[in-house]
C-alpha cells in the first residue's frame, strides 16, 4: 500500500516543530490495532484517531490538535486502510 500524506492546511506546533503534513504508512497491523474494542462495540472517533496516529507515527497529542478540515481528512485517511471496516459514525452490523 502507497502512504497517503495529508497536507495540513493548519500546521500544528509540536515542541519546537511545526506539524505540515500527516504520512500515513501502510499496510494497517496489529500493532496499530491494539487497544481498539472489537465484536459488538463500534469504534468511536477517538479510536480511529489513535490508529490514525499509529499509521503516521504522531502522538495523540498531535491528532488531538488537528482542526476540523484536516481531521475530517485524516479521520478518512484512516477508515481507508479499515479493509470492510466501519466508516466514521457508522455502527457494525
Amino acid at each position: 500500500m502507497e502512504p497517503k500524506v495529508l497536507k495540513l492546511k493548519h500546521p500544528i506546533g509540536h515542541g519546537d516543530t511545526a506539524i505540515t503534513e500527516l504520512v500515513f504508512l501502510g499496510p494497517l497491523k496489529g500493532k496499530h490495532m491494539k487497544g481498539v474494542p472489537i465484536g459488538g462495540n463500534a469504534m468511536c472517533m477517538e479510536h480511529i484517531l489513535m490508529v490514525g496516529g499509529r499509521l503516521c507515527n504522531q502522538p495523540p497529542s498531535v491528532m488531538a490538535e488537528l482542526e476540523s478540515e484536516d481531521l475530517f481528512e485524516a479521520l478518512a485517511i484512516t477508515s481507508g486502510f479499515l479493509p470492510g471496516g466501519p466508516t466514521i459514525g457508522q455502527q457494525p452490523s
